[in-house]
């Protein structure tokens, strides 16, 4: 119905939609209810404490819980495999393993009481036991259950030794026979058809308590003979490392039970000391291959399996060298003290000389990492493949000392710098008191140079001659640093005018001190005569000038005056005080000239 320009619906219509949207929620549904059911995985069994991880299918493949192999490799570590036939005290082991780390009495692994009542399959702790006690975990165990005359059984067995950094096979004295150890031993021979380059796990036979032979085809055998025994009586098992190990039995049960709780606790320790090699979280990854690998049949998945896992261990390996070479050549040059003004170019050089193909300066790590090779299980040297893969990693592996110093360098340059500052501080300051006595010496000299009464101007070649001092020091100031230090605002700041002003002062009180010292001495200025007879020249005159020549013009016949310095000829007047310099006079009768007498 259309009203004031809008659009309205009935009730009808509203009911009719609710239905089509409600009908499309119940398809939506059931469709992906189906789906599921159709390309999802089953859950494995569970039971109070334990789950299964992988479990033998009726059409002879292998079923795997992915969320329980995801806890595997996320919370597990140290896997240890336990096998056994049913009642063997396989089961019993595996919980007693936990109850000693954790100091439980949980029956972590339920034992079985016949060939009937267990599950086959792989079987470890559920995630919330595990997470519960892991800071108590030294080893985890997977129990592997099933019966030794099954095909399945093998492939659970390649599984486990996948798995695990260590086999124990457990046997009743009372049940005791190799049929587990055949197992084994077939489980080894698939495992290396398949290509399997996981390690091969550490064995550990049961071997009877308390005993120190076993009677084996009427011959009493010991330990070491009972594993040389196995070796060959099971080829397939000839490069293994195979040990014994030992449990008693226990009376009603095993909590409070001394000597057996001992015996786990010592196994616990052996076990804990075996080698881990790849961590339970790579092991769990190399498994989903392992696990197609079987379920089609085909090495080939193994094969490409391994290759990957040599691609992405070696290309890790090669990352950590890297790495370490890096951390290792920033060590070896942020110990070098730089002694003199260094180029960068240079620096490097000092312990990475230039490559002569590449021209460049580089730190090769190529040995390093075809050392890791040998300990990589994943690496096949007879597969031209892996080999390939193996030179395109070993292609770039360098490292350019240029690219990871330059701030290494900074600091030494700035330490350098930093020695040749207060170096050049200490010489500056003894330059600067050396020039200041060079200044006053040749000062000295020059003034000692000035007659009385001279001229007490600096000389302008006195100057030049500070000039030149100031450059010679300042050049062998910054020749002793290195170009770095050319000295503060202070450096040879000598003020010589002033000095030159303070002796000058010096010297004309000294030139006072003369003049007052010529009136005390009353050397008179006579004229050029004998001894007593100083009588004018002048046959006309006759005027005797034995008195001495006075200052006639300013102060009359009666003045006279006295030598103040006979060098210069500078005379002082005894009335008048005024200073001359006297060379010559004239008669006062008839003004003849007359020269003075100095007397030496």
């Amino acid at each position: 119905q259309k009203s004031s320009g809008s659009v309205s619906t009935t009730s009808a219509d509203m009911s009719e939609r609710k239905k089509a949207s409600m009908l499309n929620y119940i398809y939506d549904k059931l469709t992906s209810y189906i789906y599921d059911k159709l390309t999802s995985k089953p859950k494995l069994p569970t039971k109070k404490y334990s789950q299964c991880v992988v479990l033998p299918k009726n059409d002879g493949t292998l079923g795997v819980d992915d969320t329980a192999l995801s806890n595997l490799g996320k919370h597990f570590d140290n896997l240890v495999a336990l096998m056994g036939p049913p009642g063997s005290g396989k089961s019993t082991l595996a919980s007693t393993t936990y109850n000693v780390q954790r100091s439980t009495e949980a029956e972590y692994f339920e034992a079985s009481d016949s060939y009937e009542s267990f599950t086959k399959g792989l079987w470890m702790l559920n995630e919330s036991t595990k997470v519960a006690g892991t800071s108590y975990d030294k080893v985890d165990i997977i129990d592997l259950e099933g019966l030794a005359n099954e095909d399945s059984i093998h492939y659970l067995v390649i599984v486990a030794l996948t798995l695990s950094k260590a086999v124990c096979v457990c046997c009743m004295e009372r049940r005791f026979n190799f049929d587990s150890l055949k197992l084994l031993s077939t489980g080894f021979k698939l495992f290396r058809k398949l290509g399997i380059r996981i390690p091969t796990p550490t064995i550990f036979v049961q071997f009877p308590y308390d005993k120190e032979t076993i009677n084996l085809s009427g011959h009493a055998t010991d330990r070491k003979g009972f594993c040389d025994y196995i070796k060959t009586k099971f080829p397939d098992l000839k490069t293994c490392n195979i040990e014994t190990f030992s449990v008693p039995n226990f009376r009603k049960t095993r909590f409070g039970d001394e000597p057996y709780l001992s015996a786990v606790s010592d196994l616990i320790k052996r076990l804990d000391a075996v080698s881990e090699g790849p961590k339970t979280r790579t092991r769990c990854k190399y498994l989903n291959g392992v696990v197609e690998a079987l379920n089609k049949n085909s090495p080939a998945i193994v094969a490409d399996l391994n290759r990957k896992f040599l691609k992405e261990e070696l290309q890790k390996h090669k990352n950590a060298i890297k790495a370490a070479t890096i951390s290792t050549i920033r060590t070896k040059y942020e110990v070098i003290t730089l002694d003199k003004k260094t180029s960068f170019q240079q620096f490097v050089e000092i312990l990475c000389p230039k490559d002569q193909k590449s021209g460049g300066h580089q730190w090769s790590y190529k040995q390093s990492v075809r050392a890791v090779l040998d300990t990589l299980p994943y690496y096949n040297p007879g597969d031209e493949k892996s080999q390939n893969i193996v030179d395109k990693l070993l292609e770039d592996t360098y490292v350019s000392p240029a690219n990871i110093v330059k701030d290494i360098y900074k600091n030494a340059t700035a330490a350098f710098e930093a020695v040749m500052k207060v170096r050049g501080k200490g010489l500056a300051e003894s330059d600067t008191q050396y020039f200041h006595g060079f200044v006053k010496l040749e000062i000295q000299k020059q003034i000692g140079k000035i007659k009385f009464r001279g001229n007490t101007s600096m000389p302008y070649a006195l100057e030049e001659t500070f000039a030149e001092k100031k450059k010679e020091l300042r050049d062998k100031l910054i020749m002793n640093t290195q170009g770095v230090y050319h000295g503060s605002s202070e450096y040879l700041a000598v003020n010589y005018q002033q000095l030159w002003e303070t002796q000058i002062s010096t010297l004309k009180t000294q030139w006072e001190e003369m003049v007052q010292t010529a009136k005390t001495k009353k050397d008179k200025v006579l004229t050029q005569g004998d001894e007593n007879d100083h009588k004018c020249p002048n046959s006309n005159c006759g005027n005797q000038h034995s008195p001495g020549v006075c200052h006639y013009d300013k102060c009359g016949q009666d003045s006279a005056w006295y030598w103040v310095n006979k060098g210069t000829y500078h005379a002082v007047c005894d009335r008048c005080s005024e200073v001359s310099r006297i060379t010559s006079v004239v008669c006062t009768k008839c003004s003849t000239s007359l020269a003075c007498k100095v007397l030496r």
